[in-house]
């Protein structure tokens, strides 16, 4: 009858520590579900600010752009006051022109 308990009590051992090995790699699990779960809101919230900077420099490139190409009515304006300074003489520096008599 010893032996008996003694092998009922071996099984309830081996069966207890099969079942806190499922239980250990269950929570072992859990726990990677729930870093990766984090990692990826994390990352998720990286996304979206790299997103909103890249909209707030596209925002600050297009003003810059606007002023270094303006419109046509002020260009056309530039171009007017430019030719009423007078006329440009042309004065030739190529030697090759000017031939010797």
């Amino acid at each position: 009858m010893l032996e008996i308990k003694q092998a009922n009590n071996i099984i309830q051992f081996c069966l207890f520590a099969v079942k806190t090995r499922k239980e250990a790699k269950q929570m072992a699990c859990i726990d990677s579900i729930s870093a990766m779960e984090d990692r990826l809101k994390e990352l998720k919230g990286i996304i979206e600010d790299q997103w909103d900077r890249k909209g707030e420099y596209a925002a600050i490139i297009s003003q810059q752009s606007d002023g270094y190409f303006p419109q046509a009515s002020s260009h056309e304006q530039d171009l007017s006051t430019i030719s009423l300074c007078g006329p440009v003489s042309s004065v030739s520096t190529d030697s090759r022109s000017e031939s010797p008599a």
